[in-house]
């Protein structure tokens, strides 16, 4: 069983690998230098198999031992955000509004790790690991998750795990939580269009302003007034345009937001309600209305099974004390929960913060990583890996 220590030889490796993606940060789908190390690093490794081109950039590595049927994927996401690297550090990004502020090149190197790791040690495991290295969790749409499910790749799957930094644990502790973990996603864009006119005779138009702004209105009651309290959503409008002159009332107006719940149920009640206010408020002003709902993410939802195995294997890794229990849902939402949806899947938080650099929230142009959690990471990805596979 690979006990911290036993993983220790690869933490040299693994920060080397991680401060070069994050000095090199790609975006989403555009991943062509992270995809060409990653595959070079698993065709090194002696992987059985590397499967690259079905799914844009993302790559899949395969390990095979022994002759037992099981299957089991562990996901990495390998792309960067668009946003300024304000950190003073060595590994600071290169690529102009480029960063790597969300952790993924610190999956990555993990993956790679565990991937080595395994390569070198096939008698460890009966069976068969697919490293699968995803583009694009952070869009652009379809996302790299979906494409991958739709591509067939994964199909005899049978558990998937993966892990996420988080700012708001210590480096060296894990967190747990069954079930749902992550929100829904959806966007949702509104547009509205009526008569314009001069601001001198409103009575002359058919104003599409002050109908947009009363369906911004009423679209924040359907969370206080529509949802029960006990039912987790939540309705932003992020943003509105209309008109540009003074005097002028415009002919249109848009705004658009986002919606999240851990109840696919409550996310069509919503996009519902949502069609029906826009609908009915734009004929009671004169106006017609165009309403466009995206989804994007459905909820991530940890199988019991599969967190009990992989919660007992950070355990029997790093001891009780450090092994925590997610007590609520997050809002944010993540593209695992395509395999999620139709995987037996575990998905973990793994601490990174430390009290001196390591202290910013997710998307923060200054978000670092404490790099001894690399290896507690890794070893809690081998003992499930090994315990599955045993």
């Amino acid at each position: 069983m690979p006990k911290i220590e036993n993983v220790k030889q690869y933490e040299k490796d693994m920060v080397s690998w991680r401060r070069d993606f994050h000095m090199h940060p790609e975006i989403g789908f555009e991943e062509f230098r992270t995809s060409k190390i990653i595959i070079e690093l698993l065709k090194k490794f002696g992987c059985d198999e590397v499967i690259e081109g079905f799914s844009k950039t993302s790559v899949i590595g395969v390990l095979k031992s022994g002759s037992s049927k099981k299957v089991i994927a562990l996901r990495a996401d390998i792309d960067a955000l668009s946003m300024p690297d304000l950190k003073d550090v060595e590994y600071k990004s290169l690529n102009d509004g480029t960063c790597h502020s969300c952790g993924h090149d610190a999956h990555t190197a993990v993956a790679l790790g565990a991937a080595k790791y395994f390569s070198e040690n096939r008698d460890k495991f009966d069976g068969t690991i697919k490293f699968v290295f995803q583009a694009a969790e952070e869009g652009p749409d379809p996302g790299g998750a979906f494409l991958i499910m739709e591509s067939g790749m994964l199909d005899d799957v049978d558990i998937m795990i993966g892990g996420h930094t988080h700012p708001d644990y210590k480096a060296g502790t894990v967190a747990f939580k069954d079930g749902a973990l992550y929100a829904s996603g959806s966007f949702f864009r509104v547009t509205v269009t009526g008569l314009g006119g001069h601001g001198a005779y409103p009575h002359q138009t058919k104003d599409s302003l002050i109908a947009a702004t009363q369906m911004v209105q009423a679209i924040q009651n359907i969370i206080s007034r529509e949802i029960d309290p006990l039912g987790s959503a939540v309705i932003s409008v992020c943003n509105f345009h209309s008109g540009d002159a003074l005097n002028v009332i415009p002919e249109s107006a848009s705004f658009g937001g986002t919606i999240r719940t851990l109840d696919m149920k409550i996310n069509a009640y919503i996009e519902e309600k949502i069609n029906s206010i826009c609908e009915h408020i734009s004929a009671m002003n004169g106006c017609t209305c165009e309403v466009e709902i995206e989804n994007l993410f459905p909820v991530v939802e940890n199988d019991k099974e599969a967190n009990d195995m992989m919660r007992q294997a950070a355990i029997s890794v790093l001891g009780k004390d450090f092994v925590k229990e997610v007590k609520l849902p997050e809002m944010g939402s993540e593209d695992f929960s395509f395999y999620s949806q139709k995987i037996k899947s575990s998905y973990f938080l793994w601490g990174i913060a430390n009290d001196t650099n390591c202290t910013y929230q997710y998307h923060n142009p200054r978000y670092d990583v404490d790099e001894s959690s690399l290896c507690v990471a890794m070893a809690v990805f081998a003992t499930t890996i090994e315990n599955y596979l045993a």
